[in-house]
C-alpha cells in the first residue's frame, strides 16, 4: 500500500498540507423515500390529513431514525466484541502486533437517509483487517437487518483515494467512486463492491510476508473474498445471504438470521406484487426474491 501524500492546496491565501490517501469506503442509501417525502410538503389541518401525515412520516423521517440505529449498533457491536481475533492474543510476542489490529477504527457520517463507513488503510494493509472483517460482515447484517424489517436499500463497497478535506469528513474519487456505483448500477436492493476492494483482498491473501500479522490478514482475507459473488448481471456484489453469513448465523443464535431470510424473501415478494404497475421496479424485487431463493440451501444446515 503506497504512502499517504500532503500536497498544499490553497484556502483563503494560506497553504494547508491535506492528507491523500487510500480509503476502505462503504455508502448506503435508503430506497422509496423520495415518493414518501412528496406527502409532507405541506402539514395538515384535517383529521384526515394528520394521519396520512403520520404514516408519510413514519415511512421517511422513522425509517431514517430506523436506520440510523441499527447502523450504529450493528457497527459498534462488531468492533466491541471482537471475537473473530481475540484468539490470536497469544504471548507477548505478538501483543504490540494485536493492539495496533485493535486500533484501526472505522469512522461513519450520515447525511439524509445515507450513510458513509471508511478507514484509512494503513502502509502494511495487514493491520486493516479486522476494520475490514466489521465493515463487511457488518454492512451485511445491517443490510438483513433493514429488509427483513421492510426497509429497502442499497449500497456500494470499495477501496479508492480519499482525503479528510475537513475533520471527520472524507472526500475524493473514494466517495464518488461509490455513490457513482449505488445510484447508477446497484438498482435492485443489493450492495455491489467494486474492483478495488476486491483487488485489496486479493492483495493480502496473496501476501508474502510470514509474520503472525500476514497470516491473520491472509486468512481473513481469503474468508472475506468468499463473500463476494457475481450476480446474474455480472456485476460483483457483497454475498450477505451467502455461506460465510450463513455460518455467521449458526453461530450466533440469538440474531436469528435464518429466519431474517424467510421474512426478507416475503418481503421481496409483497414489494413486487405491489409495485406491479411499475415493470421495472417491481423486477428489482423479483431479482431480490431470486437471490433468495438461490441462497435458502446455505441456511438449511
Amino acid at each position: 500500500m503506497d504512502d499517504p501524500y500532503y500536497p498544499d492546496i490553497g484556502v483563503n491565501g494560506e497553504r494547508r498540507r491535506t492528507e491523500f490517501s487510500y480509503y476502505a469506503v462503504a455508502f448506503y442509501d435508503l430506497l422509496g423515500q423520495q415518493e414518501e417525502l412528496k406527502s409532507l410538503e405541506k402539514l395538515p389541518e384535517t383529521e384526515v390529513e394528520i394521519e396520512r401525515y403520520r404514516t408519510a412520516a413514519q415511512k421517511t423521517a422513522g425509517r431514517v431514525r430506523q436506520f440510523r440505529e441499527v447502523f450504529n449498533s450493528v457497527i459498534d457491536g462488531f468492533f466491541e466484541s471482537g471475537e473473530n481475533f481475540a484468539e490470536y492474543n497469544k504471548g507477548s510476542e505478538f501483543s504490540a502486533d494485536f493492539e495496533r489490529l485493535l486500533s484501526i477504527r472505522i469512522h461513519r457520517n450520515f447525511f439524509s437517509d445515507c450513510g458513509l463507513i471508511y478507514l484509512r488503510l494503513p502502509s502494511n494493509p495487514a493491520y486493516a483487517v479486522r476494520s475490514l472483517v466489521c465493515m463487511l460482515q457488518g454492512v451485511a447484517l445491517m443490510h438483513m437487518g433493514l429488509l427483513a424489517s421492510g426497509i429497502a436499500g442499497r449500497g456500494a463497497i470499495e477501496v479508492a483515494v480519499g482525503c479528510n478535506a475537513m475533520p471527520n469528513e472524507l472526500y475524493g474519487p473514494a466517495l464518488s467512486r461509490v455513490y457513482e456505483m449505488e445510484s447508477r448500477r446497484a438498482k435492485s436492493p443489493r450492495i455491489l463492491v467494486g474492483e478495488g476492494m476486491f483487488g485489496f483482498l486479493s492483495a493480502l491473501e496473496r501476501s508474502a510476508g510470514h509474520e503472525p500479522i500476514d497470516q491473520i490478514a491472509k486468512e481473513h482475507a481469503k474468508r472475506l473474498i468468499h463473500m463476494v459473488c457475481r450476480d446474474e448481471d455480472g456485476e460483483q456484489i457483497l454475498d450477505y445471504l451467502g455461506p460465510l453469513m450463513a455460518e455467521f448465523g449458526r453461530s450466533t443464535p440469538i440474531l436469528r438470521l435464518s429466519e431474517m431470510v424467510s421474512r426478507i424473501a416475503v418481503f421481496a415478494a409483497a414489494e413486487r406484487e405491489r409495485l406491479a404497475t411499475y415493470p421495472k421496479i417491481a423486477s428489482r424485487y423479483g431479482d431480490l426474491l431470486k437471490y433468495c431463493e438461490k441462497s435458502r440451501a446455505h441456511w438449511k444446515h
